[in-house]
């Protein structure tokens, strides 16, 4: 087994796997350091004509916010090395514009303090299951007729439940 090292200045060559394959395709990024979860996931939005791009830890998706600006931010709460807690704080700062998503299997009162203080839009709870994870991001996806490719004009939504959008 081998690890290929990139340097930290040049996320262009950072490995990265990519779904979807149209041009006008809204980017989402996808923030998931399991393989088996992000396929699932990549597969589901890339069939929904979403432009998916992979970061496994925090950093690389620092990287791909501030050169690819994507509209949406999907993100493991349990990110290894640094927690998606971090990541929200840091690209709040550096580029408010994206929706940030944050997943997690149980909802608890500090997840929603932090939510609150961190401006994250959304919190999902799937409860451990991946198809379930899948759907939830969907539908909330299929809620939004201002979902386009133009770009990705959400609410914020209120109370972290994901709300179809008016």
């Amino acid at each position: 087994m081998f690890t290929i090292k990139c340097p930290p200045h040049a996320p262009a060559s950072i490995p990265r796997m990519i779904a979807g394959r149209r041009a006008d395709a809204p980017c989402v990024l996808l923030v998931e350091h399991r393989d088996e979860v992000f396929a699932r996931l990549a597969d589901d939005l890339a069939a929904a004509g979403l432009h998916v791009i992979r970061a496994t830890t925090a950093l690389e998706a620092f990287y791909h916010a501030v050169g690819r600006e994507p509209r949406l931010l999907i993100a493991n709460r349990d990110l290894p090395g640094q927690s998606a807690w971090l990541l929200a704080a840091r690209l709040r700062y550096i580029a408010p514009a994206i929706r940030i998503w944050i997943y997690q299997p149980w909802k608890s009162a500090l997840s929603v303090a932090m939510g609150n203080m961190l401006g994250v839009d959304a919190l999902l709870q799937y409860g451990g299951d991946l198809f379930r994870l899948s759907d939830a991001i969907l539908d909330s996806l299929a809620g939004c007729p201002t979902f386009t490719a133009e770009g990705l004009e959400m609410p914020v939504t209120a109370g972290y439940a994901v709300q179809p959008c008016p």
